[in-house]
This record gives C-alpha cells, sequence and structure tokens, in this order.
C-alpha cells in the first residue's frame, strides 16, 4: 500500500499538504470553531476541541487503513503573499472512505483564504492521491472485486 504523504503535483502549486497530526489540533479547532467557516453550511460547527478531535484521529485512522486520509493544508512557497505567509494553516481537506465505500472530498477552509482557488487545488490533489492509492491497492489485490472497481472508478 502507498502512503500517501507528500504531493509533487505541479511546480505552480500554492499549498503544501501533510497528514493530520495531534499537533495540528488547535489549527484544526481555530478553522472549525470559526462562524464565518460554516456560513454557507449552517450545521457542523465545532464547539470543543473534542469534536475537532476527532477530525484529527479520523484522518490518522483512514491513513492507517487506507493509506490516504484528511491532510494539513498550509500555505506553500508558491502560495504566499503579503496576506499569508508560508507556512499558514489555512484548513483542512482530502478524502474520507464512506461505509459505501466510496471516496468522499472534502475541504475546510478559513474563510481568510476563500476566493484564491485553494479548494480547486485541493480537490486536484485529492483526485491525484485516490488514483494512485486505487491503483496500487487493486495492483495489490488482484483477486478484490471491489477494490478494482473503486480503481476502474477513478481512472
Amino acid at each position: 500500500m502507498v502512503l500517501m504523504t507528500n504531493l509533487d503535483l505541479a511546480p505552480d502549486v500554492r499549498l503544501a499538504f501533510s497528514p493530520l497530526t495531534p499537533d495540528d489540533l488547535e489549527s484544526v479547532f481555530g478553522v472549525f470553531s470559526d462562524p464565518d467557516t460554516w456560513r454557507h453550511l449552517h450545521v457542523g460547527r465545532h464547539n470543543t476541541r473534542e469534536q475537532s478531535k476527532r477530525i484529527v484521529d479520523d484522518a490518522i485512522k483512514s491513513r492507517r487503513e487506507h493509506g490516504i486520509g484528511q491532510w494539513a493544508v498550509r500555505v506553500g512557497d508558491r502560495g504566499s503573499d503579503d496576506a499569508l505567509r508560508a507556512g499558514t494553516f489555512v484548513g483542512t481537506g482530502g478524502v474520507n472512505m464512506t461505509p459505501a465505500p466510496v471516496w468522499n472530498l472534502g475541504y475546510r477552509l478559513s474563510p481568510a483564504t476563500w476566493g484564491r482557488g485553494f479548494a480547486t487545488e485541493i480537490a486536484i490533489a485529492a483526485v491525484v492521491a485516490v488514483r494512485a492509492q486505487s491503483d496500487s491497492v487493486a495492483r495489490s489485490r488482484q483477486s478484490g472485486a471491489g477494490i478494482l472497481a473503486v480503481a476502474k472508478l477513478t481512472t
């Protein structure tokens, strides 16, 4: 199984992706508890750090079980400007496996970063990562019909 921990998508990528870790808890809570983050989706705002800890724990579990999950998303060197410095935590993004089982793409970004195309870059990174992961799983488990179907759907 390929463990996706770093993505080299293109020389102009403005974001840096890394696995969510317990060290990201305060940053995750900062984004998920911000009322403006939920302006377009009126349910789900985090009121406790325990809710944000579940996001981090689920991402770690997903990486362990599927080789991929939600990432910590930060401004990369090419994405920095006067308002956003390289390394600034902007949110989370990536995929989660649903019970169906299908990949669910999602992201939650700080409103200060909206309108910069970051969500599109996260979506592209997630699709690239799922394709790589699904191809790897399909090759390693040739007999798994369900896994092969997932690999075919993502290519």
